[in-house]
């Protein structure tokens, strides 16, 4: 039947909606155990794609708030539900983020 919507389909873009509010859950409370780190990997993720010319107006936004160190600001887009905060995951600095750092720590620790 055309334009019947099937009601057990999951949409594709709320499943990716959901899936950049766990990761952001995830950066949320990161940031609150080490700010410092998980910025530090954020603004490397913003220079590299600045000399790759692929970043864009929120991006900007994103590295302004990490630099003035606005963690709570920024954690509460990471987690909202609303139309702000679902924006501003779609462009989130934080890619890879937690794999970068468990990386960083597991080097440390071998370094001991």
């Amino acid at each position: 039947m055309k334009g019947t919507i099937c009601q057990n389909k999951v949409n594709p873009h709320d499943a990716l909606d959901e899936t950049l509010l766990r990761q952001g859950r995830l950066i949320a409370e990161m940031l609150k155990d080490d700010p410092q780190s998980v910025a530090r990997a954020a603004l490397e993720n913003l220079e590299r794609w600045k000399r790759h010319d692929s970043i864009c107006e929120l991006h900007l936004v994103w590295e302004r708030a990490i630099k003035a160190g606005k963690w709570m600001e920024i954690r509460r887009i990471l987690t909202g539900r609303g139309e702000k905060s679902r924006r501003f995951r779609q462009t989130m600095p934080f890619a890879k983020t937690p794999v970068k750092l468990k990386k960083e720590r597991v080097g440390a620790k071998r370094a001991i």
